[in-house]
């Protein structure tokens, strides 16, 4: 049996390919806990404590989970990071 000094109850919240989206709450009696459901569409996301209730969770980007790679973010960021590095690159070799 799984024990700890402080169990608080942590909310979930799964949201599906078709826009539904159910609230769980679980107790942390035990150490883990398998939701399954049974639906016509996929799971998109889950989102652990989507509120931020607990203060002493210091880091908020590990509080979520995509089936799938979201990567559209750090590809125009390196677009334009690339960008600016040519750019510099081509004034640095043109002043030499």
């Amino acid at each position: 049996m799984w024990s700890s000094a402080c169990s608080l109850a942590i909310a979930s919240w799964p949201t599906f390919e078709d826009g539904t989206s159910v609230r769980e709450r679980w107790d942390a009696a035990a150490r883990w806990h398998r939701y399954s459901y049974v639906r016509g569409s996929k799971l998109r996301s889950v989102v652990v404590d989507p509120n931020r209730v607990y203060a002493l969770d210091v880091n908020f980007n590990n509080n979520s989970y995509t089936p799938r790679s979201q990567c559209a973010a750090v590809r125009k960021i390196s677009a334009i990071w690339l960008f600016w590095l040519q750019n510099y690159l081509h004034l640095a070799s043109s002043l030499f």
